[in-house]
């Protein structure tokens, strides 16, 4: 599937990156465990974006910010 998207961008000449390099286990190609020491170094920060609701869309849906943002 990705060499189908990959050649439809080639085609096009849409410019194109895959940021793996930056997931910590939510979207990404590739992840690492969540015991591994990258994330038990980064895990305040993840939980600090958890509790501010930041990267919603990957990381957890708020009932409470869900209705303010109905039209």
């Amino acid at each position: 599937m990705i060499r189908k998207q990959l050649d439809i961008y080639d085609k096009q000449k849409i410019h194109w990156s895959t940021w793996a390099y930056k997931d910590i286990g939510l979207m990404g190609m590739v992840s690492t465990r969540g015991d591994s020491p990258w994330n038990r170094l980064i895990w305040p920060h993840v939980e600090k974006k958890q509790r501010l609701y930041v990267d919603s869309c990957a990381i957890k849906r708020s009932p409470e910010v869900e209705e303010l943002l109905e039209p």
